[in-house]
């Protein structure tokens, strides 16, 4: 079966913004707290995401591994091998 969802991988800096809100021309309106990189919450039901690099979905959601499941229709380490990314 071939997935519909399109994904991709990321690889948090060591700190980081918590979030960052900007407007659709690209004005940055408001900003969170520094947070450490190991910290990631999975932006569809705020579990951790505990592994790296991180599954990003839409190139906009970093998801944990049961909702990748669930949205993309195949488990985290399966697309990893198929794109050739290593998970820790």
């Amino acid at each position: 079966m071939t997935s519909a969802i399109w994904w991709t991988w990321w690889t948090p800096p060591p700190w980081r913004r918590a979030w960052v809100v900007s407007t659709l021309d690209g004005e940055i309106v408001d900003v969170g707290p520094w947070i450490p990189g190991d910290l990631v919450l999975c932006d569809l039901c705020s579990e951790p995401v505990d592994v790296r690099p991180v599954p990003v979905l839409w190139n906009t959601h970093a998801v944990c591994k049961a909702c990748f499941h669930r949205m993309a229709g195949v488990d985290v380490r399966q697309a990893a091998a198929r794109d050739g990314v290593s998970l820790t």
